[in-house]
């Protein structure tokens, strides 16, 4: 079965409503050094164009709760807010964590912006291409993405 963004992005908005609570009823774990988190935030793109997302900043604080309840240390959550958020920070980001990680550990990503997606000309059935909307308004798309990580 292919996984579309759009079921990712459901999958994702599930944990979200659940995670925050589990990490209520449980407390939060004690950080482990094998964890890690990339919390991707965009309320306030570039191009003005683009229309600004004003419940963006609750998000962040939802996404540290949720890496905080699956015990990733406040030292290994990296955080991408709005104009620092551009694709090729993104993608610097994803390498980032490639170096830092190790065989066994685990990651939580976690992005709070515009998706995308476009008409794939090239392909022979035209599939739209899916993607995640940087700050700079470039796109990131989900074979990209799905590449680098």
């Amino acid at each position: 079965m292919q996984i579309t963004l759009h079921r990712l992005i459901a999958a994702i908005a599930a944990i979200a409503l659940v995670c925050p609570v589990f990490a209520l009823a449980q407390g939060n774990p004690t950080p482990r050094v094998g964890r890690h988190a990339l919390i991707i935030a965009i309320g306030q793109y570039g191009p003005k164009e683009i229309p600004m997302l004003e419940g963006v900043r609750f998000d962040v604080t939802n996404a540290r709760k949720m890496a905080r309840a699956m015990a990733v240390p406040d030292e290994n959550i990296v955080y991408l807010r709005d104009g620092q958020a551009t694709a090729d920070a993104i993608r610097a980001a994803i390498v980032g964590l490639e170096r830092r990680i190790a065989a066994g550990d685990r990651v939580f990503i976690y992005y709070s912006g515009h998706g995308t997606r476009w008409l794939d000309a090239s392909s022979p059935q035209n599939y739209c291409v899916e993607g995640l909307l940087a700050s700079d308004g470039r796109p990131l798309s989900n074979q990209e993405l799905g590449g680098m990580l």
